[in-house]
Order: structure tokens, then sequence, then C-alpha cells
């Protein structure tokens, strides 16, 4: 498959909802200007980048704190962004006062997860970034770390990496893989890409999910007809593992262990009126995705997650 360059209208990048501000290093009794319009990260270069998208989820501040301090204490080879999305729960000046190490925090106002990420991820100097939630705490073994930085290193053509749930063939969501289907035989992963448990997918779909920065950005990113500034983002994800098919690269899944997931419940789901909001955009999205990719493109693409799967079953 040729490469393929892709422009949006994503006119909105840099959210007029709110101004974007970094703080790195921060110390304990420092506060930052509110009309400051800079943006700047004075931390060294680090392979590997994490984004947590954060709204309103202050209860799981200090356990968050907790095991990154120790994954940080594991390894050095990574760099933790908060995107504190304008809690209104105390949770940005908890944050000020537990942020330790070469954390950063930015502050939006409610761009939600698809423009947050864009704009922490276009900003970044590392060569992967992890997209990650709130409502996620992550296992504090570093090699789930390792994993994602040996398996790039490993594939020239891996874009990008989900570890929760993907799917493989023909149609939408029908194969599913992954740990978000844990008493489905089928959904285990049992192939290896060095030593570590790993498939192609043609899709992935939810986080955490490791992104080739540099890929990234040469197909012109998520796509922001997926969420309206302040509305959950769904299947934009997929979108773009499609597109990295497409573009002649690859996307892999991996087993996600020892995570504990939806950790204070998911803000988008907290009401029957956010509810019915995330249904509506499940719909709208499926939709948008079937449209830009119909079945004769999710076929061949299909084939080519077939051929990259059987030659990792040689190469095991």
């Amino acid at each position: 498959m040729n490469q393929r360059f892709y422009q949006f209208d994503n006119t909105d990048r840099v959210s007029n909802r709110g101004l974007i501000h970094a703080l790195a290093p921060i110390a304990k009794d420092e506060y930052y200007n509110e009309h400051s319009k800079s943006y700047a990260s004075t931390h060294i270069h680090y392979p590997l980048e994490l984004g947590i998208q954060f709204y309103n989820h202050k209860s799981n501040i200090k356990e968050l704190v907790r095991r990154y301090k120790i994954l940080q204490h594991k390894s050095q080879k990574f760099h933790l962004k908060i995107l504190e999305d304008g809690s209104s729960d105390g949770s940005r000046d908890l944050w000020l006062k537990l942020t330790c190490c070469n954390w950063t925090i930015i502050h939006t106002e409610n761009l939600h997860e698809i423009r947050s990420y864009d704009n922490a991820i276009r900003s970044s100097s590392s060569f992967y970034f992890v997209t990650l939630q709130d409502d996620d705490l992550p296992p504090t073994q570093v090699s789930w770390l390792t994993d994602i930085f040996d398996l790039f290193q490993k594939d020239s053509k891996l874009g990008m990496i989900g570890m929760w749930c993907g799917f493989i063939g023909s149609s939408y969501f029908g194969d599913i893989k992954g740990s978000c289907r844990p008493k489905r035989k089928s959904a285990y992963i049992d192939t290896k890409l060095s030593g570590i448990p790993f498939t192609y997918v043609s899709g992935i779909n939810q986080g955490p999910i490791a992104i080739r920065v540099d890929v990234y950005k040469l197909l012109g990113g998520f796509n922001f007809s997926y969420s309206e500034p302040g509305k959950p983002g769904i299947h934009f994800e997929t979108e773009l593992s499609l597109r990295m098919w497409e573009s002649g690269w690859r996307v892999g899944l991996i087993n996600s262990v020892g995570w504990s997931r939806g950790i204070g419940g998911k803000g988008t789901a907290s009401s029957p009126q956010k509810w019915l909001e995330r249904v509506r955009a499940n719909r709208k999205n499926l939709s948008l995705v079937k449209q830009r990719f119909p079945p004769r493109a999710l076929k061949s693409i299909a084939r080519e997650v077939e051929i990259s799967n059987k030659e990792l079953k040689k190469g095991q």
C-alpha cells in the first residue's frame, strides 16, 4: 500500500474554548498565570510520553500518583503529562500539590479527549505517546511500558498498539480480540512478537493506546469529526487504525494485564442524559467509519492483517 497524506478540517485544533498552560516541573507552591498564552515544557527528551486525560476524578488522584511514582522509580524512560481538562471538583489544586518528578500539567477547558490528546501528541518530543484515562489505574509492573517500546523497535511499520480491545476481519467488531472480552476464548492473544503476546488487528477500540508520534502527524492525527468539543469521542481510534493500514502502516494489540478500569465511574455515562449522548455518538460515529471504510476497503485491510499475522506465526 502507498502512504497517503491527510488534511482534515480540524480548524479548532488549539481550541478557543480555553487556553493551554503547561507546568514542568511544578513546585508545590507554584501557581500559574491564567492569562498566559504560552506553551512551554522544560522536560528532556524521553522515548515514551504518557498523557492522562483528566476531568473530575479527584478521588483517583492519590492512587494515580502512587502508581506512577512507582513506575517512574522503576523506569526513567517516560514523561507523564496530566491533561487537566477544566475539572470543577478541586482536582487541579490537588494535582498541583502532589505532582512530582518530571511530570507536566496541561490545563485546558473542556476540550475532551480527541482534542486534548491531539494537542499533547503534537507538542510531544517523544517517539511514542500513550493515551490514558482518569478512571484507569495502571499496573505498577513496568513490563507494559517496556513491551510497548520493544514492539515498536521490532516492527518498523507498526504505527499504533492497543492495550484493551480490537477486532479482526471484514465486519466491524465481529472477531473481537483482547482483554475487553476475557471470557471469550477466541479473544485471547496466542501469537507473539519479540516474545510478547501480540497480534495485528484491523482496528483498535478504546484505550489505552500507544501511538508512534511521527506517523500520527504524518497521517493528520485524530479526525475531529468524531467529537464536538466537550463531547465524548467514540470510534476515533478505530478510524485512525484503518487509516494507518490504508497508508501502509500496521496496527497491533497486546493483552492488558493488571489494569483497574472504570474506577470512579465513566464521566460520559454518569447520568441518563450523558448516556444517551454516548449512545447517539456511538451510532453516528460508527456510521462515519462505515462510510469512510465500506466493505471493500475493510476486506482489503483484513487481508493485510491476515498476511501480517501469518508472518507473525512463522517467526515464532
